[in-house]
C-alpha cells in the first residue's frame, strides 16, 4: 500500500516535533540570565547599600578599620530608565540561578585596603587598612564574563 504525499508529510512533521518536544539538552533549556543592574544588600535584611545605574553606582561601601560586612548580591534583568535614579523594587530584584554555571567574583582593586570573598549570590568584605578604594563585580558563566559592574567605591576609615 502507497502512502499519499499528505500523509508522508504529516507523518514526518510529527516525528520532527516529537523530537523537539523531548529534546532535554542543555542548550534546549538553558538561556543565558540578562544582567542589567546590580544590587548590594545588607546579608539577611534586603536592605540596599549600593545599586549600579548603567555606568555609575548609586551609594558606596563604607567599613571602619578591622571591620568586615556581609552582603547578598541581587540584580535586575532589565537596565532602569536613565532619569530613573531610584532603587528599584525589592520584587524585580533576582539572584543568580544555583544551576548553569554561574559565578559572580568581586575583585578589590587595591587588596591591601580590603578583601571580597564570597559566592555566587553572597560575600563577605574585610576592611584591613584604611584608604580608598574601588571593587567590581562581574559575572562569569563558566568562563565567560556576562556582565561587568563599573567600579564601586569602597572606604575604610579608622
Amino acid at each position: 500500500m502507497r502512502r499519499s504525499p499528505l500523509r508522508t508529510t504529516f507523518a514526518l512533521a510529527a516525528a520532527a516535533l516529537a523530537v523537539v518536544a523531548c529534546d532535554r539538552s542543555p542548550s534546549g533549556l538553558d538561556s543565558e540570565v540578562e544582567i542589567a543592574e546590580i544590587i548590594i544588600a545588607e546579608r539577611g535584611t534586603r536592605n540596599a547599600v549600593a545599586y549600579s545605574h548603567h555606568d555609575h553606582w548609586h551609594g558606596v561601601l563604607r567599613l571602619e578599620l578591622g571591620d568586615a560586612a556581609e552582603y547578598t548580591i541581587y540584580f535586575l534583568d532589565e537596565p532602569m530608565g536613565v532619569a530613573d535614579h531610584s532603587l528599584p523594587d525589592s520584587s524585580l530584584w533576582i539572584e543568580l540561578p544555583s544551576e548553569g554555571g554561574y559565578a559572580l567574583q568581586g575583585v578589590v582593586e587595591d587588596g591591601a585596603v580590603a578583601t571580597w570573598t564570597g559566592g555566587a549570590g553572597d560575600g563577605r568584605l574585610s576592611a584591613l587598612s584604611e584608604g580608598g578604594t574601588h571593587v567590581s563585580f562581574v559575572v562569569l558563566k563558566g568562563g565567560t564574563t556576562i556582565y561587568q559592574a563599573p567600579p564601586l567605591g569602597l572606604a575604610v576609615t579608622p
